[in-house]
């Protein structure tokens, strides 16, 4: 029967054309859409790895810190301490600017033994960050004082940047980079989640802060009581302490647990748009399934009627019906697929291969459900033609 149906499809190829060309169309909006669905569920599937309720993000751009370092880190510890005087704030750490869940990046590459991995989010923190934000340490230990005494500045890395370099391999005490200006991995924490609940975070390393990154750190942790965690009023004593301390500065404070719903609110957009114009697709396939055969039961009543003055059931007119348009759809989801598994082939965005893989296989299931139903009514309809009358009309 499978034969038989191709050929008249292909006499028929001319009424087809456009069919086949919607149904492409929309199986590639539905695989992005799928891609971005399946990569945003995975990434949501992963714990947090941090707790950010509490947390304030504190800038101070523009500060004026003594030039000396050594004064630069007496200021600084000043600061520090007239800050953990108030009772509301339990501890805080210096931070560079790409804090969790903010728009600021910075990346830098890594080698090992040959291996190089780029794209690697640095974050620099100081030996509390750790409690601070609640990471969880999976290897290895944390910053400490004792790392001050060591040729190599220590690094902590994120869980996936160990599987990338690493593998099953401990990386404790290994050098990133050259032997004797490298840095040592002293332990490994779970992946925090910093783009929020739906983007990869990709690869994580930490630093400690040194007194060389005083000069240009102007961002600041801090945990609050969680008493005070939305009241404006601490929050306006905060920025009043705050412009003392600094008092050229341009000071900002940012709540961790909003800037993460942001984030994720941005993440959304894209796929509400994509949802919006796949929604179109999928009307416009629907509506062109039912034409094409609505248009080929008025043009085929009298082939209709011949198959069933011969004896085929109306069962049978049924599947020819239904088989034709899942035939029409197949056409169309090679070349789709064809498409569609270039990007697991060639790494586009960097989203795993497993994640395009589930979205081909759910976009392919989601185009035959389609056509399946939107093709059953119509070969019902043109199940139930009597063979007499379809004759007769002829």
């Amino acid at each position: 029967m499978f034969p038989h149906l191709i050929k008249l499809i292909w006499n028929r190829k001319g009424r087809h054309l456009l069919l086949v060309v919607e149904i492409l169309v929309s199986f590639l909006v539905i695989f992005g859409l799928s891609s971005l669905l399946v990569t945003y569920y995975r990434s949501y599937a992963q714990p947090a790895a941090m707790n950010e309720a509490n947390v304030w993000d504190v800038s101070f751009s523009g500060a004026k810190f003594p030039k000396d370092k050594d004064s630069m880190r007496m200021y600084v510890d000043v600061v520090k301490q007239e800050l953990l005087q108030m009772p509301e704030i339990k501890s805080l750490s210096l931070s560079g600017n790409n804090t969790p869940f903010s728009a600021n990046f910075n990346q830098s590459g890594f080698g090992y033994k040959g291996k190089t991995v780029t794209s690697i989010n640095t974050y620099r923190g100081e030996d509390n960050i750790q409690q601070l934000l609640q990471l969880e340490v999976l290897e290895g230990r944390w910053f400490s004082k004792e790392d001050e005494v060591y040729k190599n500045k220590p690094v902590v890395i994120g869980e996936r940047l160990k599987d990338e370099m690493f593998g099953s391999e401990s990386p404790i005490n290994k050098i990133l980079g050259e032997e004797q200006t490298g840095f040592r991995i002293i332990g490994v924490v779970k992946e925090p989640k910093f783009q929020g609940d739906y983007l990869s975070s990709g690869f994580s390393c930490f630093m400690r802060v040194n007194n060389g990154d005083l000069e240009w750190l102007r961002n600041m942790l801090i945990r609050v009581d969680p008493a005070v965690a939305n009241d404006a009023t601490f929050e306006g004593k905060l920025y009043k302490k705050l412009g003392s301390l600094f008092p050229k500065a341009n000071i900002e404070i940012h709540h961790l647990s909003d800037r993460h719903r942001e984030k994720d609110r941005q993440a959304i957009i894209p796929v509400v748009i994509i949802l919006i114009i796949a929604t179109f697709m999928i009307i416009n396939v629907a509506l062109g399934m039912f034409g094409v055969l609505w248009y080929n039961i008025n043009k085929r009543r009298s082939e209709i009627g011949l198959r069933r003055a011969v004896g085929a059931t109306g069962a049978d007119i049924n599947r020819q019906l239904v088989g034709e348009s899942m035939v029409i759809a197949s056409f169309a989801l090679l070349i789709g697929v064809f498409f569609a598994v270039q990007f697991p082939l060639m790494h586009v965005f960097n989203v795993p291969t497993v994640s395009y893989l589930v979205a081909i296989g759910l976009s392919v299931l989601f185009i035959y459900l389609l056509v399946l139903l939107c093709s059953f009514y119509p070969g019902k309809q043109a199940a139930a033609i009597f063979p007499a009358v379809a004759l007769h009309e002829d």
